[in-house]
């Protein structure tokens, strides 16, 4: 194959310009958002709704456009430099407080509302018109969210004459034409990017307990080909198993019990995720890091004893059944003692002095704060790029003078936001830790001097509600056989004196 030359424009093959989308015209059998006069009378309430609901719409599209135009200003075309980087986090950082979300939400709407002004300017003057609602614009830009701003001023040529009140379906099916069309003018000007490659863990589904996804995203080819020997392996797999219940043997691949409990094979949707999850990686040479931290399961005291089916979690952030927790529990040889105030669910602080933290003490941060302390960051503490730093400064020339290595004077941030602490972009105090029985640990963040965010920790308040129920429980039982000094004479529960922790 013979590459093709860079040199000039003219080396390029001709290659014809995409036919662009018709404009998506107005049906007239179509009932605008605003027109209501063909519901009858009799119907009033409906058609007040329908005309209150019609003017949120208008308000929520003006709001839209009104956000778009205060974050566009905290984009920066050029990150290049370290200076810029800072900026950029502290703009971030901005946006996040502001909007009441996480960072890399923040981010994306940062570059949405940039685009939105530079590159959709009509149609976003249509969206502060209330031509266009809020969804459709944030439809329209996640459509085009791969396209460069020049090709994306061709779509905004374009949209100048729709009609977004036309049918929502015909609307719909404009946007994906409108997509491709774009994608297609930018592929005639371009080379084709590269095949993305990606590999995600999702948040965990409240329906399916226990068990979390991972995405994997590679060039098409390659991806076929894993799929299709994946799927070979596991249908080999099955009929291996199947082969081993006919002759009553050891069932493979079922690391559950699954097959020999029921009798009959596994799918191979199931032993796919076994191979898959099961095997090793070679490295050729290539040094692994040994893990920073130990993978964390945590298991409440009431559901370890099998008084209470409270889930617990892995590394304090994937929750799991209780009955997992319990069959991991019970398979561990070590223990660590985490104490959590029964009313708040915070995690209690433990002493220690010295300039380095401990492990004992980077465990105990990372149980605390499950992200980096920063306010809106989602990066997870148990990555390799999270660094210990102390909330007041070490004093290396004087350690008795502040900023002592103990709990209460450390976080854990991701290596960007540490940048930004050291280059003073942002000002984190501690403002208290936890409180027991009333409050869990606070910091607050002053970000570029006069933006002011608190960041408060971890905590299960789930595991507290539950604690209150369980208390409640035993005083109601300490009265009724004068456990309390009161001769079992009240049955009924009331908010009296403490009788004392359950016996158990």
């Amino acid at each position: 194959m013979t590459p093709r030359s860079t040199d000039s424009a003219d080396d390029r093959p001709n290659r014809r310009e995409p036919r662009a989308p018709r404009p998506v015209q107005r049906r007239d059998d179509t009932v605008g958002v605003t027109e209501f006069a063909a519901l009858p009378d009799t119907d009033r309430a409906a058609r007040d709704r329908a005309h209150a609901l019609s003017a949120l719409t208008r308000a929520a599209a003006e709001h839209a456009a009104r956000e778009y135009r205060l974050l566009a200003p905290l984009h920066l075309d050029d990150t290049s430099t370290e200076a810029n980087l800072l900026v950029a986090a502290q703009n971030e950082l901005i946006a996040s407080v502001g909007l009441h979300t996480t960072n890399d939400r923040a981010t994306r709407r940062i570059q949405d509302a940039h685009r939105a002004v530079t590159a959709l300017p009509t149609t976003l003057s249509r969206l502060e018109r209330g031509e266009i609602t809020a969804d459709q614009f944030s439809l329209l830009l996640h459509r085009t969210r791969h396209r460069s701003p020049e090709i994306l001023r061709r779509g905004d040529d374009l949209l100048a004459e729709w009609d977004f009140t036309a049918d929502p379906a015909d609307l719909d099916h404009g946007m994906r034409r409108l997509a491709v069309y774009l994608r297609e003018l930018e592929r005639a000007v371009d080379e084709a990017p590269p095949p993305m490659r990606d590999t995600r863990l999702l948040p965990p589904d409240p329906e399916h307990p226990g068990a979390l996804s991972m995405i994997i995203t590679g060039p098409a080819p390659t991806m076929i080909d894993m799929a299709d020997r994946l799927d070979r392996t596991a249908r080999a797999a099955q009929l291996q198993q199947k082969h081993a219940l006919e002759r009553g043997e050891d069932v493979p691949f079922d690391p559950d019990g699954i097959a020999a409990l029921k009798q009959r094979p596994l799918s191979v949707s199931a032993l796919r995720s076994i191979l898959i999850t099961s095997a090793e990686f070679t490295n050729d040479g290539l040094r692994i890091p040994e893990p920073r931290f130990q993978m964390f399961v945590q298991v409440p005291a009431l559901t370890l004893l099998g008084k209470s089916d409270l889930p617990g979690t892995i590394n304090g952030d994937h929750v799991i059944p209780a009955d997992m927790a319990r069959d991991l529990a019970g398979r561990s040889s070590t223990w660590l003692r985490i104490l959590q105030d029964e009313a708040t669910g915070a995690i209690l602080p433990v002493p220690a002095t010295r300039y380095r933290p401990t492990p004992q003490m980077l465990q105990h941060l990372r149980l605390r704060n499950r992200m980096c302390a920063a306010p809106g960051c989602t990066r997870r503490t148990n990555g390799a790029r999270i660094e210990a730093d102390h909330i007041v400064e070490f004093n290396h020339r004087d350690p008795h003078s502040g900023g002592r290595t103990e709990v209460e004077n450390l976080h854990l941030l991701c290596t960007r936001h540490h940048q930004v602490k050291t280059a003073k972009a942002v000002d984190p105090v501690r403002i208290h830790g936890p409180k027991p029985g009333r409050s869990t640990g606070r910091t607050r963040w002053t970000i570029a001097d006069r933006l002011v965010a608190d960041r408060t920790d971890a905590d299960d308040l789930i595991a507290a509600s539950e604690y209150a129920f369980v208390r409640s429980a035993w005083a109601h039982h300490a009265r009724r056989h004068g456990l309390d000094g009161s001769g079992g004479e009240d049955p009924t529960p009331t908010s009296g004196a403490d009788p004392g922790p359950p016996p158990f």
